[in-house]
């Protein structure tokens, strides 16, 4: 059975993406794991250390982000058993996808990416192109193309 891994953050462009993972590869006979990682920030004010969000709000936030990442899990068509979701902090959302990866023996890991324009187009920080370079596994990128216009068409 492959294990897919679809890595989403929480914007609307992003679930709208992945939710045409379906269209795009044959999940049958597959273990999907819809993850959200969502960073953890220490910041100091005042000369006293932060953690932002704060631990208070870890299960609100968890629950919302399991909500929205269902909402992929949906159009996929499989069985609830074929589904695996988790969200989790961490300071290094990079790193924790890929031991996610590794933990899992994913054969697949999936990541839609937007567009990016003017100075943020030159630096290549994304996950996408972290993935790309670093993963054990095969990397799809998807992009919403829905947004953008064909050469020939006006």
């Amino acid at each position: 059975m492959k294990k897919i891994v679809i890595c989403s953050t929480l914007t609307n462009e992003c679930i709208h993406v992945l939710k045409k993972v379906s269209k795009e590869i044959n999940l049958s006979n597959s273990e999907v794991h819809i993850i959200n990682i969502i960073k953890l920030q220490a910041v100091v004010i005042d000369l006293s250390p932060y953690i932002y969000p704060e631990t208070i709000h870890f299960e609100m936030l968890k629950n919302g982000a399991l909500t929205l990442l269902k909402e992929i899990g949906n159009s996929l068509n499989l069985q609830p058993d074929q589904i695996i979701y988790k969200s989790a902090f961490e300071y290094d959302v990079k790193e924790s996808i890929k031991l996610y990866l590794e933990e899992v023996k994913a054969s697949l890991v999936v990541v839609a990416t937007r567009e990016k324009h003017g100075i943020k187009g030159l630096f290549t920080s994304s996950t996408a192109e972290f993935l790309i370079r670093h993963s054990p596994c095969d990397v799809l990128v998807m992009k919403d193309t829905t947004q953008y216009k064909k050469p020939n068409e006006q």
